[in-house]
């Protein structure tokens, strides 16, 4: 079976159905991987805009059969002088969803394209060299985090 890619909508009758289901995913890969700010607020931020149908941020779910198999956020950042793609979530469980990351990959660069938006920015969670050389990305930095007041290594008990 092949995993279908649906841009939210939340006021359509179909997509609609999905938003209470996207909402704890969206949640839990916030607290999983944005540990820096607060997964809640991301969360509120996400469908606050989903809502409002901002046109600079797609929710995207895919959807396999009848079960939800992963999500997507995408969103243009501008600087005021430069727009990018942010790719801040893409997580898919861990079942054979076929090519619908490399589908969503290529559906946000015609989206990016056709909005003369020059760069994506994806953030993954690992380094992936075979997700970076199928789709031409390269790593451009390494974020490290770390709490305020923290120096030298972490004890571990």
């Amino acid at each position: 079976m092949v995993a279908i890619i649906h841009v939210i909508d939340p006021y359509d009758r179909h997509q609609g159905v999905l938003v209470p289901f996207l909402t704890p995913r969206v949640l839990k890969t916030a607290t999983e991987r944005l540990t820096e700010s607060d997964p809640a607020h991301f969360t509120r931020f996400v469908f606050s805009r989903v809502f409002n149908r901002d046109p600079a941020l797609r929710l995207t779910a895919f959807v396999e059969g009848d079960a939800l198999v992963g999500h997507a956020i995408a969103s243009i950042e501008y600087d005021g002088v430069k727009p990018w793609v942010y790719i801040s979530q893409l997580t898919l469980d861990p079942i054979n969803v076929g090519d619908a990351r490399d589908r969503y990959i290529n559906e946000i660069d015609s989206w990016a394209a056709s909005l003369q938006v020059p760069t994506m920015l994806l953030v993954s969670p690992r380094k992936d060299e075979a997700l970076a050389k199928k789709h031409g990305f390269t790593v451009a930095r390494v974020i490290l985090t770390r709490p305020v007041g923290a120096t030298g290594s972490r004890e571990v008990a």
